[in-house]
């Protein structure tokens, strides 16, 4: 007897493979309603969740209202239902409710990004496109594949952080830091971060990131002053607000 094998090829579909209707026509928003951001409303500065990227614009980021010129399908979860979109500026589901930048920051001079709450191997990434209104909580699932019809493409904090394209980081809180010995809060404590300084991104290790420590800060310094350098791990970011790290977005 011949046992025989059958392949049974599966073929699986992505997103961009299933046609959607066309988004609905929904005029571009006021100059006067563009403008905000998630430290808003979202516990300020220090503390609002920036999540563990960005949506970067593949051409000049110096456009800053780039997002009233973009159409991006939002769904209720990866391969989820699809039951809105983020167009020109606002969101429309049952009806148009204008969003601006509300649930964006600051990641370059005038430069507005939508922060990306999770982001898949799969493309799929869930992201937030405004601050909650009614019944939404402004956060969606979208795809790759209709982010980069767009010019979008997901940009992590770390390849960010590490780009060579921003200023040095200072942690978004003003509270002492511990520089340690290693990446772990056992580690010998080195150094007390705090007061006027700035740091040198080395090396990610999951929450921790090994860094160099310049105090007081000559960056923008605009002489030479004398410095004293030390060289550590951080940990540099959490679950609930992602990077405790930042930087100048507008230069000195």
């Amino acid at each position: 007897m011949l046992n025989v094998l059958l392949l049974v090829v599966t073929s699986f579909s992505t997103p961009c493979d299933v046609a959607l209707q066309a988004p609905p026509d929904v005029p571009s928003l006021e100059p006067n309603v563009r403008y905000g951001s998630l430290y808003d409303w979202a516990g300020g500065y220090e503390n609002a969740p920036l999540g563990v990227g960005r949506l970067k614009l593949e051409s000049r980021e110096d456009i800053w209202d780039w997002w009233l010129r973009i159409e991006v399908p939002l769904y209720s979860g990866p391969n989820g239902k699809h039951w809105g979109w983020f167009v020109n500026g606002s969101l429309a589901d049952t009806s148009a409710t204008p969003m601006g930048t509300s649930g964006m920051v600051e990641t370059g001079y005038e430069t507005m990004s939508f922060l990306v709450l999770e982001h898949r191997s799969d493309g799929w990434l869930r992201f937030r496109y405004g601050k909650p209104a009614g019944e939404r909580d402004g956060v969606a699932w979208t795809h790759a594949c209709h982010i980069e019809t767009q010019g979008l493409r997901f940009e992590s904090w770390e390849d960010r952080f590490t780009s060579g394209e921003i200023s040095p980081l200072t942690f978004r809180s003003a509270v002492p830091h511990s520089l340690r010995a290693g990446f772990d809060e056992s580690s010998e404590q080195i150094h007390r971060i705090v007061g006027d300084y700035h740091l040198e991104p080395l090396e990610f290790r999951g929450d921790w990131l090994r860094v160099r420590v310049t105090q007081p800060s000559d960056y923008c310094a605009g002489r030479e002053i004398e410095v004293t350098e030390y060289e550590g791990w951080v940990r540099w970011r959490s679950s609930d607000k992602g990077p405790w790290v930042w930087y100048f977005t507008r230069g000195c």
